[in-house]
């Protein structure tokens, strides 16, 4: 056999047995992929506030109460702000109407009853002059009182004859600046209107409003409209002093405007519609630069009407766009743009709310901070569910519909730009029982009405495998008190609390984080993030690095085998030894190397 062949086929071997080691030397890599080094979670950079966060009480010993309570935030006369709460006793009890009062931002409520009245108390109201001072009107259908408090509400100078005119009904009180006056005049002007059943309605104001007294008759001595059904609700610009007077006239909605004092008023259309304007009272207000706002229904939606030029042209949203009946809407206005409006509200859509036996109601709350731009937006939450359970009244003494919850419910705004609302709510006792109480809600979270007010909740996050590490020492308070509370809610259905804090989840997966921050005086905001965590991989069993030695034993086995059994044998020439012969001559030839 040739030497050189043979030595060929060696080599051949060892290649081939060096490249089948180092297939599957490297197979694990080749068919495996290198697990990453870091499998941290990627952030969505997605913030978003959510809804509208209120906090709700009720007011003790306020048991039929709750018949058209209205809210309002004001000057005390220790300086502070202070809430006012009022409502009517009630036509021939013989009461003066309720008045209730905190000085804590609502957190407790102090009744101020001041005394009695012969023929009762219907259709109360209170005004609030810029010293603290407390005007309460009543009303006494043959006439109307204004009761002034210049101590707090304890004690009171009553004027029973407060209307000019015979016969009052559903009147109102607002503050302004007085206009046009010389100096030394009063600063400010109680203004009263009401309908005067035979001529209509009637505005009127006090000459010595320090004390509520002297009142006047504005418009020229005339009525504004000869409408006898004209009783809507009015407001007063505290910049201008301009009032502003709306009034469901025949054929939709006009507003009366006057910009000197009372003294004679314009007349604007706002709508022009055959169709029944559908509540009782059509809210006004005004805004800190005089934007001009209205609220209205027609059972099914909330309307909002919109003014930047004084009530001469109006823009009409509507407000509310799912099926329902909403009813006694009211409003109001804070910075530009900014209004917030409520209602009762109930998903029942057979029949009018006279009818609605068996609906049940909610109390509603819409926010928009751009109301003046061409794409309006709300933000709408229920306040409180089933506050009322039948029908509402919208007829006034019309009729015999439940009407425990009166003509209206009101809310306001207050020096940090928190909507604050009071409702009645008597649940399921009955048609006219009177047993309604008074309820008091303030909004926690934005968005307010005021622009640089409350705090923002800011926080960054990153991740490490299942653990979300968070900070939010960027929040800040716009209103300089601080933060006083941070809660973290994981999206897990776990929540906690602090600035810098870390969280980790259970497994793998995407998960809202949202932040609530909380300022001194019980102000709040939030914000959410979305993260996505995923557990840190263990390598798999790898078979090939068991299989890699046991095959690189068996293929050198074979190999050495193959090898082996290939190999030429050895030659052994054996010469014959002749008879004789000597056996050193015997050779042993070896095989060629």
């Amino acid at each position: 056999m040739n030497k050189n062949a043979t030595l060929g086929n060696i080599y051949l071997r060892i290649i081939l047995t060096f490249t089948v080691s180092v297939f599957l030397l490297l197979s694990p890599i080749l068919i495996f992929p290198i697990p990453s080094e870091n499998t941290a979670a990627s952030v969505y950079d997605q913030n978003t506030h959510n809804g509208i966060d209120f906090y709700v009480s009720e007011l003790e010993n306020s048991v039929g109460g709750g018949f058209e309570p209205h809210i309002i935030a004001g000057p005390g006369i220790d300086g502070n702000e202070w809430y006012y709460i009022d409502s009517p006793t009630g036509l021939g009890g013989g009461e003066s109407g309720n008045l209730w009062i905190s000085k804590d931002q609502g957190e407790t409520w102090e009744p101020h009853p001041y005394g009695r009245n012969a023929l009762g108390s219907g259709d109360s109201y209170t005004a609030i002059a810029k010293d603290g001072t407390i005007y309460y009107t009543d009303l006494y259908l043959w006439s109307s009182t204004i009761d002034t408090s210049k101590d707090g509400g304890d004690t009171w100078l009553r004027n029973p004859l407060a209307t000019v005119t015979r016969v009052g009904d559903r009147q109102w009180l607002r503050m302004g600046p007085t206009v046009g006056a010389p100096p030394g005049a009063q600063a400010e002007t109680l203004y009263m209107i009401y309908n005067d059943i035979p001529q209509g309605l009637i505005i009127q104001r006090s000459r010595w409003t320090n004390q509520g007294l002297v009142w006047v008759m504005g418009n020229n001595r005339l009525p504004v409209s000869t409408s006898t059904g004209s009783r809507d609700y009015f407001a007063v610009d505290q910049n201008d002093g301009t009032i502003y007077l709306p009034n469901k006239d025949g054929g939709g909605i006009a507003m009366y405007v006057s910009t000197d004092g009372g003294n004679s008023f314009t007349r604007y259309q706002v709508l022009s519609t055959n169709d029944d304007i559908q509540n009782i009272f059509i809210a006004a207000d005004i805004d800190n630069s005089g934007n001009v706002y209205l609220t209205w229904t027609n059972q099914e939606h909330v309307f909002l009407g919109t003014s930047t030029n004084q009530g001469a042209s109006w823009v009409i949203t509507q407000v509310t766009n799912t099926n329902g009946t909403r009813v006694l809407p009211w409003l109001v206005a804070g910075d530009p743009g900014r209004v917030a409006l409520t209602w009762y509200d109930t998903p029942d859509i057979n029949g009018t709310s006279d009818e609605k036996v068996d609906a049940n109601w909610s109390t509603n709350v819409a926010i928009s901070i751009n109301a003046l731009t061409e794409n309006i937006s709300f933000l709408i939450s229920p306040i409180l569910e089933s506050v009322h359970t039948g029908a509402i009244r919208t007829t006034g003494t019309a009729g015999d519909a439940d009407r425990d919850l009166g003509d209206f419910f009101t809310c306001d705004v207050d020096e940090f730009g928190r909507v604050i609302v009071t409702f009645g709510m008597d649940g399921d006792d009955g048609d006219n029982t009177r047993q309604a109480k008074v309820m008091f809600a303030k909004q926690l979270e934005g968005p307010f009405l005021l622009e640089n007010t409350g705090p923002e909740a800011i926080f960054i996050n990153y991740t490490e495998y299942l653990t979300v590490y968070v900070d939010a020492s960027r929040s800040f308070d716009r209103n300089g008190g601080g933060i006083k509370e941070w809660l973290w809610d994981w999206g897990d259905g776990t929540n906690s609390n602090g600035v810098v804090t870390r969280h980790t989840y259970k497994k793998s997966g995407t998960y809202e984080i949202t932040l609530k921050v909380i300022n001194r005086v019980d102000m709040g905001d939030s914000t959410s993030s979305f993260v996505k965590v995923e557990a840190e991989e263990e390598a798999p069993i790898n078979l090939c690095w068991i299989v890699l030695p046991v095959g690189l034993v068996a293929v050198g086995a074979v190999t050495v085998y193959y090898w082996y059994k290939k190999r030429p044998p050895k030659i052994v020439e054996v010469q014959e030894i002749q008879n004789g012969s000597n056996s050193n001559d015997a050779t042993t030839s070896e095989p060629p190397h």
